[in-house]
């Protein structure tokens, strides 16, 4: 059994903002690659760190961070002023495990993205951008876009107006917790995290949500890298159909959609969770070798 190292620590950002993360590195000479994991929205990384351990136990130096008003991170919870400020922070925090790793790892070059909901928005926000390279992403139960009725067009255009005039307003209604998940003891350790923020979103965050999406779908095209998509039969709160569609048109050679039976959003704290983990773990250690 590889042993696992657990440490955490504390990034400025460039809006003078602390931002934490944790930090799981396998003690081998020998590594497959560097990899950050984003936690969905009103969450925070702690909450898998069992899915944390899991990949690093397979080779991979782990950096996960507490988004911006989420969890341990400076900020006003659950708020965040612009999409790209978030992604921001994800460059600062690659930049920073690059230079970690390399002093340590010098021939570790691999970068993945692993995210989750919301932090699955991020990531190919931050792959869109291209300040890094990067080799793999995995996108679970991933926000990818969600049908445009004409009831949806006009609560985003009231709601553009209210982010542009009173951003921190708690208007946007959040995820009903038993849409998360079909699993009593899922919504249990839920309802017990006091790092869990809960109620109505802002109205900022609403709007830019839907400005990311816009942006996503506009360029998904550029997304030519591998990629593993993982979503539950039992999903409720981000949109099947337009995952699949997401999954669909984007030129990636090497791109995969699987679908776990009798799982919802919440797949990767789920009873069978470790089906999903050895998915996933398998996926990439076919695409990354160790590397001393």
């Amino acid at each position: 059994m590889v042993e696992v190292v657990h440490t955490t620590g504390t990034l400025v950002n460039d809006r003078n903002q602390t931002l934490w993360y944790q930090k799981l590195v396998p003690q081998q000479m020998e590594l497959r690659g560097l990899l950050l994991f984003i936690h969905g929205i009103l969450e925070h990384s702690s909450r898998y760190t069992e899915f944390l351990n899991t990949l690093a136990a397979a080779g991979f130096a782990v950096y996960a961070l507490d988004l911006i008003g989420h969890g341990r991170s400076e900020g006003e919870r659950g708020y965040f002023d612009r999409h790209t400020d978030v992604v921001d922070d994800v460059d600062r925090v690659l930049h920073y495990a690059k230079a970690e790793l390399k002093e340590s790892h010098p021939n570790i070059n691999k970068i993945i993205l692993v995210g989750l909901s919301f932090g699955g928005l991020v990531t190919n926000l931050t792959l869109l951008r291209k300040t890094h390279e990067i080799h793999a992403a995995v996108l679970c139960a991933p926000a990818i876009n969600v049908p445009r009725t004409f009831t949806l067009n006009v609560q985003a255009y009231f709601g553009s107006i209210l982010s542009d005039n009173f951003p921190k307003w708690r208007v946007v209604p959040g995820v009903e917790a038993t849409a998360l998940s079909a699993e009593s003891d899922v919504l249990a350790a839920r309802e017990q995290d006091d790092l869990i923020t809960t109620g109505l979103m802002c109205a900022r965050v609403g709007n830019e949500i839907l400005l990311a999406f816009d942006h996503v779908d506009q360029s998904k095209h550029m997304i030519t890298l591998p990629i593993l998509i993982v979503v539950g039969t039992l999903e409720k709160v981000v949109c099947p159909k337009s995952i699949e569609g997401f999954h669909r048109d984007i030129p990636s050679t090497d791109k995969e959609l699987k679908v776990f039976d009798d799982m919802g959003h919440s797949l990767l704290s789920e009873a069978n969770r470790g089906a999903v983990f050895s998915h996933i773990t398998a996926w990439l250690t076919t695409r990354f070798d160790l590397v001393a």
